[in-house]
């Protein structure tokens, strides 16, 4: 069997069946893959849902943890690709097609693809959406390794690589795929971790600015959780950003004006990234005298 696509989900009623039925409608050969979906503790309809289509593996996860979720179903996957999406989200029909091309013609032990928000987003929303697919691109096509970050609505890993390095570190709430992307750095320096344009997917859940900004914001919290697992992984600086902003510019033709409004944009979502990390210290400092203020 070539893939083992891996789906968690956890009360994803408004979107589970369009992220099915995406799947369903693959280019590809259905003898050649496998569907196995993860419920991580619905209550909802979700469930039911996914109990409908004869075509999937549904597995329980009784611990709350999305990456508990897929190593669950990675026990059992028997693929030699392991491909992974987000219930909230929608896979383009070449999806498969698209990951099993740039593998192979790569060589690639992991590969990212370009992940879009809901065609209802605003003008704004969209500058976000091609900032992060420009910061992926030009980070993995740079070999910028102290930098590169993980994203499982839209990743997919040999199998060969979680028997070299591990699977998922469900220790960790969030991040657990950009540390997981960073081991595989650090344990297997000569694999590839390649960014492909076509293997695309539609974020259904992100259809406003602040449904990212609040994702920024949480992203913020966790990331140090990432830095005391993986210490060679770093977070951009300014020139990076700088040099990541003009690929932006260049890749999606912006004019002068667009580029001014994605500058003020980006400025936003650094804003809301930063206090995140500012409330994580202040969580941490009151845990440590021990009055938490979150967990």
């Amino acid at each position: 069997m070539i893939f083992s696509v891996i789906v968690p989900f956890l009360n994803e009623e408004r979107y589970i069946e369009c992220c099915i039925k995406s799947l369903l409608r693959q280019d590809f050969d259905v003898r050649e893959r496998e569907l196995i979906f993860v419920d991580n503790g619905s209550t909802d309809g979700s469930a039911e849902i996914v109990r409908r289509y004869p075509e999937i593996t549904m597995l329980r996860e009784p611990l709350p943890n999305v990456y508990a979720a897929r190593n669950k179903a990675l026990a059992i996957a028997r693929g030699e690709i392991i491909a992974f999406t987000d219930a909230d989200c929608e896979v383009a029909p070449d999806w498969l097609s698209q990951i099993g091309w740039g593998i192979k013609e790569t060589g690639a032990a992991i590969v990212l693809g370009k992940r879009l928000f809901s065609p209802r987003c605003s003008v704004t929303a969209q500058i976000l959406q091609d900032y992060e697919n420009a910061k992926s691109e030009y980070l993995l096509t740079q070999s910028m390794a102290k930098y590169y970050f993980g994203f499982t609505n839209n990743m997919a890993v040999t199998a060969h690589c979680f028997k070299e390095v591990g699977v998922f570190e469900d220790k960790l709430k969030r991040h657990a795929d950009t540390e997981l992307v960073q081991r595989c750095v650090l344990k297997c320096p000569r694999s590839k971790i390649v960014y492909l344009s076509d293997m695309k997917i539609v974020h259904l859940e992100i259809v406003s600015v602040w449904a990212w900004l609040a994702k920024l914001y949480i992203y913020g919290m966790h990331n140090r959780d990432v830095k005391e697992l993986q210490s060679y992984y770093q977070e951009l600086g300014l020139k990076e950003r700088r040099e990541v902003f003009e690929h932006l510019v260049r890749t999606y033709h912006y004019s002068f004006l667009k580029s001014l409004w994605a500058t003020f944009v980006l400025m936003g979502g650094s804003f809301f990234y930063a206090a995140g990390q500012v409330f994580r210290f202040f969580c941490d400092l009151f845990a440590a005298k021990g009055k938490p203020l979150w967990k």
